[in-house]
């Protein structure tokens, strides 16, 4: 891996990976980490008994549906105004007309605490100042807890000189939001679910998990030390959970999309309100309305109208929707009726990574509503790059599997013995139940081939997979040409090819990698982070997505791994 340049489309050194014996300095995201106020005692896991235990809401909203998420919101709504906060905003509209050359940053789905949302945090300080950060989607993972605040918000950000606004995510609802209106609007009245109808509602009334109250002393002297994020008398600077931000020559429309992503009926009376009119706009959501190649244009309550409606609608002018929730970025510049307007995935603020070797080039939505046109594929982003997230994957689920492949031998062992026992007593049915559970767990294995990982020698054994021979092995399965020069005129050994075909599959091989991105999560450089720099110049809007991989030297200097400027004068550059 030689050469260093400026993003991972140039080189895989950009790209963060090193070779073996390359020196490489952490960022000062390790300093920050030490700052912590209530470090844990383990390093944080999705699939662990605490997250699933803080977080079975989101199953229960699941079973009952988003009644209950609407009608919460409606009930948040009537507190903020009893308590006077909505009305110091027309509409809910905050007033930043003054910026007629706004300069702001977007982090999506940042709240893990740990590392890779660190890493972010320390890097944000190496771009040129901006006049605010808007956290996109699930601030606090893993659900939404007030308390979690303090070393998932305010010391991360703490030096972030600006204001700060923030839309909440699905992780944020797990507590009925307690915890994001607590923090954004200063609401503190206690909300209770609504009135069960029928007996799934009631159901989830009895087996809600509770919001947790604040602990006053450990995050009232947090936000008295943050006087640029609570101005004008120490008072929040959003109005509720969803809102737009005026400045001089674009609106930037924040929503909530609850749990499942969907709008309630007066949120979404709200949005076409704010939505009207000339003036560029910008949607920035917790559920993107593309991502993956698919189409989510998000429902809203008691109509046959979608968000995605009021964005492609040409008198509304929006030339941008951005959104968080998929832990990776895209981007689908999709032609509507002439127009170019540009639909991002940004949720690599600091969650575990999304893969993107599994998305097939050149696929198209099949429900694209008339007058639209999806992009070919050599105009769609997206970062990490495919082989990239490939080289990481494998470098993640090899000693996983092995992990898994001896602790599956272990188990079976033992079981085996203790069917043995129970033969020798005469127990013969509970002796072949016994015995159903490691056949099982064997011929799983053996059936999506984790056994292959025993054979493997060198740095292939840890799944240590060339990032160029990833991308040159994508580039053939797909028929493309691979992105980064270097990659183009490799070779795909058949050893690496083994340890290929053993991690690409596992995307469709059922239960046991139905959650394997959270499984492989990893809290060590290269991390695939980025966030978005937006600025307004000469007439156009200008986005940047700046890569974080955790090294120090792209610390000081982020990488930029996508650009496009959206004119707001006219139509939208479709370049």
């Amino acid at each position: 891996m030689l050469g260093v340049s400026t993003s991972s489309r140039d080189s895989a050194a950009a790209a963060g990976w090193r070779a073996p014996g390359d020196p490489a300095e952490k960022g000062r995201w390790t300093w920050l980490l030490a700052k912590r106020l209530r470090p844990p005692s383990k390093p944080f896991r999705w699939i662990s008994v605490d997250a699933l235990l803080k977080s079975y809401n989101d199953v229960l909203t699941k079973f009952v549906g988003e009644r209950i998420i609407h009608a919460q919101r409606r009930r948040w709504m009537e507190v903020l105004r009893e308590s006077g906060q909505t009305s110091r905003f027309d509409d809910l509209v905050v007033d930043r007309s003054t910026l007629t050359l706004p300069r702001f940053l977007v982090i999506g789905d940042p709240g893990e605490g740990d590392a890779s949302q660190y890493c972010v945090a320390t890097a944000i300080r190496s771009v040129p100042r901006t006049d605010f950060l808007v956290l996109c989607s699930d601030v606090i993972y893993p659900a939404g807890d007030v308390n979690d605040y303090a070393d998932k918000f305010y010391i991360p950000y703490a030096d972030y000189a600006d204001q700060v606004y923030a839309l909440p995510g699905n992780h944020d609802w797990y507590d009925l939001l307690h915890g994001f209106v607590y923090t954004f609007c200063d609401a503190t009245a206690p909300v209770t679910l609504p009135k069960p109808h029928g007996i799934r509602e009631l159901i989830a009334r009895l087996l809600w998990r509770k919001a947790r109250p604040a602990d006053a002393k450990l995050l009232d002297p947090l936000r008295t030390a943050s006087p640029p994020w609570r101005p004008n008398g120490n008072k929040p600077v959003q109005p509720a959970p969803y809102f737009a931000i005026d400045t001089g020559p674009l609106r930037i429309v924040c929503i909530d999309t609850g749990v499942a992503g969907s709008l309630d009926a007066e949120q979404g009376e709200w949005l076409q309100r704010v939505s009207a009119g000339p003036k560029p706009k910008m949607l920035l959501t917790g559920k993107p309305l593309i991502v993956d190649y698919k189409r989510k244009p998000c429902q809203i309550e008691g109509t046959d109208r979608t968000v995605d409606d009021v964005v492609r609608a040409a008198e509304n002018n929006y030339v941008a929707a951005v959104g968080g929730d998929i832990h990776n970025y895209q981007r689908y510049p999709v032609e509507v009726d002439g127009r170019v307007i540009q639909y991002v995935v940004t949720g690599g603020g600091g969650a575990y990574m999304h893969a993107t070797h599994g998305l097939k080039p050149g696929t198209v939505p099949d429900d694209l509503p008339q007058g639209v046109s999806f992009p070919p594929e050599d105009r769609i982003r997206m970062y990490p790059l495919r082989g990239d997230s490939l080289a990481f994957y494998s470098r993640q689920a090899v000693p996983y599997l092995r992990r898994l492949l001896v602790t599956a031998f272990v188990a079976t062992g033992l079981l085996l013995v203790l069917a043995g026992l129970l033969l020798v007593a005469g127990v013969v049915v509970a002796a072949v139940l016994v015995l159903v559970v490691p056949v099982i767990m064997l011929g799983y294995l053996s059936y999506v081939r984790a056994m292959r990982v025993l054979s493997l020698k060198g740095p292939l054994r840890e799944g240590k997979l060339d990032p160029n021979v990833a991308s040159a092995y994508l580039a053939q399965r797909y028929g493309a040409q691979a992105t980064r020069p270097e990659a183009r005129h490799v070779t795909v050994p058949d050893d690496a090819r083994r340890v290929i075909e053993l991690v690409m599959p596992l995307k469709q091989r059922g239960l046991l990698v139905k959650f394997l991105s959270e499984v492989l999560d990893s809290d060590q450089p290269p991390f695939f982070k980025q966030f978005l720099r937006f600025w307004v110049e000469d007439g156009k809007l200008i986005m940047e997505c700046r890569a974080v991989t955790g090294w120090a030297g792209a610390e000081r200097n982020p990488p930029v791994e996508d650009r496009v400027e959206i004119d707001l004068r006219g139509p939208v550059d479709k370049s």
